[in-house]
């Protein structure tokens, strides 16, 4: 992964990858920064 990515894993083992979460709308990313 790089230094922008980020691999979401969720409560079924689904896995998503964001190649770059700086490309995401200032909410989502919001949302994904409290996991990180």
């Amino acid at each position: 992964l790089g230094d922008h990515s980020v691999l979401v894993v969720d409560s079924y083992g689904i896995r998503y990858l964001i190649p770059d979460r700086k490309t995401l709308d200032a909410h989502s990313r919001r949302i994904i920064e409290w996991y990180v």
